[in-house]
């Protein structure tokens, strides 16, 4: 599949209470950030580009030592000023001369996504009908949670 996966993991994590970038705690005994990174490069995206900026450099050494040897290219772009998602999304893609797709984004706090997710999710908008399209679920328990309001037609 020839998709680029942009992975947002330069948030702070302030309410970890940690030292380091919230998706480099470890689960278990892989970064978080890993396992989304590991989904993309299974559900065979050829590219995926780690957007960073809290941590930046304890996230460029964890993304460069566990994948400099991947077949798959990983890469870090530094969201020096963060202005919120779609600014980090923005940098991504100048930053990387990202101009067509498909262009799957995930949060770097996703580590239960699967590579099949993943894969289905960039198919949906690989046939160019679609110019985009938006992942959503429906917890038990909201809050906490941003919310997506869709209207009586599922629009």
């Amino acid at each position: 599949m020839d998709a680029t996966a942009i992975i947002l993991a330069a948030g702070e994590g302030t309410r970890m209470k940690s030292n380091h970038c919230k998706v480099s705690h470890k689960i278990l005994g892989k970064p978080m950030v890993q396992w989304i990174v590991d989904a993309t490069i299974k559900a065979g995206c050829s590219r995926v580009v780690v957007v960073i900026g809290s941590h930046a450099d304890e996230m460029r050494a964890l993304i460069d030592g566990a994948y400099a040897s991947s077949a798959t290219k990983v890469e870090c772009v530094e969201q020096t000023e963060r202005l919120g998602t779609g600014h980090a999304v923005k940098v991504a893609l100048e930053a990387c001369g990202i101009t067509q797709g498909p262009v799957v984004v995930l949060n770097g706090d996703l580590p239960l996504i699967t590579a099949d997710t993943v894969a289905k999710f960039a198919q949906t908008v690989a046939t160019g009908e679609l110019a985009c399209t938006v992942m959503t679920m429906t917890p038990p328990d909201p809050f906490g949670y941003g919310r997506i309001k869709l209207g009586a037609d599922g629009q």
